[in-house]
């Protein structure tokens, strides 16, 4: 519940005070914020330690794609179809399963 209002107060009150938030997509940002929440809730309940931020300046660059319709994130044997890559061979044949729902995906 307070995730969707922090969320929302990101998006419409924060940005407006600090324009470069919106400088990465709103996807990014969101699930920014749902990785801090289940740090967060995991550090509370006492299983895993707690959470370490890291600075920009070290960061690998990953991409982050949801799949909005039926035909984003098709599967190969050996490759994925991303809507706006296209087409990407994967390092190890044969290791995506063929059978299976794919919800969402990150490209390190």
């Amino acid at each position: 519940m307070w995730l969707k209002r922090f969320i929302r107060y990101v998006n419409h009150e924060l940005s407006k005070r600090s324009p470069w938030i919106k400088d990465c997509g709103s996807k990014a940002r969101k699930k920014a914020l749902v990785h801090a929440e289940t740090s967060f809730r995991r550090y509370f309940k006492k299983l895993a330690e707690k959470p370490r931020f890291k600075k920009k300046k070290n960061q690998d660059v990953t991409i982050y794609f949801p799949k909005n319709n039926k035909t984003d994130l098709k599967i190969g044997r050996h490759r994925i179809n991303i809507p706006t890559l296209g087409w990407i061979r994967l390092k190890e044949k044969g290791y995506m399963p063929l059978s299976g729902l794919v919800s969402s995906c990150t490209v390190e």
